[in-house]
């Protein structure tokens, strides 16, 4: 099995909010596979799975900014609405107390 390029998961893109700067943007989907010259106003994120020259999944998510904060994305993926979105998960703080030592014969 051959894993190329970048893994964009549905949590990730719920992260992303208009109007959010470049490095937030960059922090959040990693280094974008594709930065074209041409179209400083984009980036793309590719992934590709497969065996040999023959990819059974392909997945593209673009990102486009104006003046540098992000306007809006195109691909296989979507900001979802808050209310289908999956709870996220939070950490638990639990106490164990401590372990009372036995007398013993060591």
């Amino acid at each position: 099995m051959i894993l190329q390029g970048n893994i964009v998961t549905q949590a990730q893109v719920n992260r992303l909010k208009p109007g959010m700067p470049r490095r937030q943007v960059r922090f959040i989907l990693g280094t974008p596979t594709l930065q074209d010259v041409f179209h400083a106003n984009r980036w793309d994120y590719h992934y590709t799975k497969g065996l040999g020259s023959e990819p059974s999944e392909i997945k593209r998510l673009t990102v486009y900014f104006e003046e540098d904060a992000l306007s809006y994305i195109d691909g296989h993926v979507k900001i979802q609405p808050e209310v289908e979105r999956e709870p996220t998960k939070r950490m638990t703080v639990v106490k164990v107390p401590d372990l009372e030592k036995e007398e013993s014969f060591f």
